[in-house]
């Protein structure tokens, strides 16, 4: 059975470290990969993993065997998503920790199972704010990475 441990494990792997850096230079925020990955941020990701019903050998076929489309899918959502810096609430936009990239792989991996109802459920549960609009535009950036 997987753990958050597994989830720590998996991120210093060489396999994980590899596509970090790949993924990093198409990035417009570079990946923080100094500061040590807090409990908390481990607590979320594993959570999303449980919630999307997607496991630690999924994330790693997916990175491995689609590694361009998934990057190209990473850094698009990095751009799409971004909030200005000071932007409502005061959003300050901190480099990404290096687990950062497991949530977009999720989504990745949920729209490519081609179950609409997954990744509504998945967005639901992560409470994610004007959810129609945020899958479309999911699933926009998802057909735009499948061609390079």
């Amino acid at each position: 059975m997987e753990s958050r441990t597994a989830l720590e494990a998996f991120i210093v792997t060489d396999e994980s470290q590899s596509y970090l850096k790949k993924l990093d230079i198409h990035l417009p925020r570079k990946i923080d990969f100094i500061s040590p990955i807090e409990d908390i941020v481990l607590e979320f990701e594993w959570r999303d993993l449980q919630w999307a019903n997607v496991n630690l050998d999924e994330i790693r076929k997916t990175m491995i065997e689609k590694e361009d489309e998934t990057i190209r899918f990473i850094a698009e959502c990095d751009r799409a998503f971004i909030e200005p810096d000071g932007g409502k609430g005061g959003v300050v936009n901190y480099p990404p920790h290096p687990t950062f990239f497991i949530g977009h792989i999720i989504n990745y991996i949920l729209i490519e199972r081609g179950s609409p109802s997954e990744l509504k459920e998945y967005v639901r549960k992560r409470k994610i704010p004007g959810m129609t609009a945020y899958i479309k535009r999911l699933n926009d950036i998802y057909r735009a990475s499948q061609s390079g």
